[in-house]
């Protein structure tokens, strides 16, 4: 409800109704400085009559928007919010300091409630209310309106496939035809998205990798499909022995249609270096993703998505072959953009904070690189989740620069957390679970406690050989430790026997 409706906004709904005070009935919204400095006129009315009858709940709410909070602070307040107000904090996060939240807390009787998350806290107030669990409620509505919907669908192909008017219409027969048999599921009429919306609906690897098997059966000449395939087989089975050539097919049909500089046959040349990444053939992988990155910027610009990808990519090639004189401007050039672009707290923002800040701890600037991991972590913690991926990766990295620094009473609670989130999460066959074992591992071999870091790194090489594959230098580097690891507890073991 925007303002141009604000009139009938009354204490009397019996629904829930959003208010877009500071938008209108359209998509448009006002959130400029000048915009939210004052509260439209014609939201006052209506809010004082809600404001007068209810107990305000602010959920999620900074109270960074002078002219509703000013609206809520002047009112007198003989009538005014009779009941006080109730204003929500994360523990974490500490009570709101605010100073707009304080004069109204203070004006009104408000108070502070600590709450555990938002879908929680809503949880909690709809057993005050005694709402109890609604699935069978649901479930009762919601098979009548899938029966409504299943007769209403049949009558619907009925009057296409009869429809007289159209018979002699060219092609028409042919596309109701095409139509009724891709709503009806029949394989041969699928177009590639329909396989990539199957496949990303899999939470398997495995049974997503059957599903574009099977695709390509149908669909072996589509670019956006092969496209999205390599993609796939790059995150999960790089080791895949058709990967290379699938890739470059991919690069062939999408030149030979689309064109050499089109944006979909960059991603496709840009998923080729990624897949050279991720077995790690370096030296096949820089050159491409120069090339594709070099094009992007000219084709696309410089501040493009898809461009600053490419140029982390570059970035990280040089990284992980030393060259860090050649990643650290790339790293800065994009961070800046992402700080200026999508704001500070945006993921895209995080994840370039943190590979500055671990490029830095490679180049043993250890000051700057916790620095960066101090500013992440609480943001990331807050806006993405304890659990996400990105959120466990940041605090992987600032633990390996805690083990870099010998701080093991620090860095041994961080990693046996990640890990147990990580198989959790994400199981115990994931790259990211792998890299958790190798790393545990590593602060167990530094810590001198052998055994334990013998376990695991034989555990994550039975992994990464199998995920990875025997020649990925993953599964090269957790052998070498593995060996080396063993050379330590061997000549552990003969110390203490001359000691003996």
């Amino acid at each position: 409800m925007g303002a141009e409706l604000a009139k009938y906004f009354s204490a009397e709904h019996q629904r829930p109704v959003i208010a877009k005070i500071h938008g209108d009935i359209f998509h448009k919204t006002y959130n400029a400085v000048e915009d939210i400095e004052k509260l439209r006129k014609q939201w006052e009315t209506p809010l004082r009559s809600i404001f007068k009858s209810y107990i305000p709940i602010f959920i999620g709410y900074g109270g960074n928007d002078p002219g509703f909070m000013e609206f809520l602070i002047k009112e007198p307040s003989n009538d005014w919010l009779p009941n006080g107000l109730i204003w929500t904090y994360r523990p974490k996060s500490g009570l709101p300091n605010n100073s707009l939240i304080q004069k109204l807390a203070a004006k009104h009787h408000g108070r502070f409630v600590p709450i555990p998350g938002f879908d929680e806290f809503l949880l909690l107030l709809g057993d005050v209310f005694e709402i109890g669990k609604l699935d069978k409620t649901m479930e009762a509505e919601n098979a009548k309106r899938v029966d409504q919907y299943r007769k209403s669908f049949d009558s619907v192909i009925v009057t296409l496939r009869d429809n007289q008017e159209f018979t002699d219409v060219e092609h028409y027969p042919d596309l109701v035809h095409a139509v009724i048999s891709r709503l009806a599921g029949e394989k041969t009429a699928r177009g590639w998205w329909d396989w990539q919306v199957e496949a990303n609906k899999e939470t398997s690897p495995d049974k997503a990798l059957l599903i574009y098997n099977e695709a390509m059966q149908f669909l072996p000449d589509s670019p956006q499909l092969l496209g999205h395939y390599i993609w796939f087989l790059t995150e999960n089975f790089p080791s895949h022995l058709e990967a290379e050539v699938i890739a470059k097919r991919a690069i062939e049909l999408a030149e030979k249609s689309l064109g050499a500089e089109h944006p979909d046959t960059l991603t496709n040349r840009s998923n080729l270096a990624s897949l050279y990444q991720a077995r790690g053939e370096y030296e096949k992988a820089l050159p491409l993703m120069t090339e594709v990155l070099d094009i992007s910027e000219r084709v696309l610009g410089a501040e493009h998505p898809d461009t600053l990808a490419r140029r982390n990519n570059v970035a990280l090639l040089y990284k992980v072959n030393g060259k860090y004189d050649k990643a650290k401007p790339l790293y800065e050039r994009i961070l800046a953009i992402n700080e200026r672009v999508l704001g500070m707290e945006h993921i895209g923002t995080l994840i370039h904070k943190n590979n500055m800040a671990t490029l830095y701890g490679a180049m043993g600037e250890y000051d700057k690189a916790l620095s960066l991991f101090e500013q992440i972590l609480p943001i990331s913690e807050r806006v993405l989740g304890m659990e996400n991926p990105d959120t466990l990766s940041f605090k992987n990295n600032l633990a390996m620069l805690y083990v870099n620094q010998k701080e093991y009473d620090k860095a041994q609670p961080l990693l046996e957390q990640i890990l147990s989130l990580r198989e959790q999460t994400l199981g115990t066959e994931n790259p990211s679970t792998i890299n958790s074992q190798f790393c545990l591992a590593e602060l167990y071999k530094q810590k001198n406690e052998y055994n334990k870091a013998l376990l695991l790194f034989e555990k994550a090489l039975k992994t990464s050989e199998k995920v990875l594959g025997q020649k990925h230098p993953i599964t090269q580097s957790v052998l070498d430790h593995l060996q080396k690891c063993r050379e330590k507890l061997k000549g552990a073991e003969e110390n203490e026997t001359v000691e003996l």
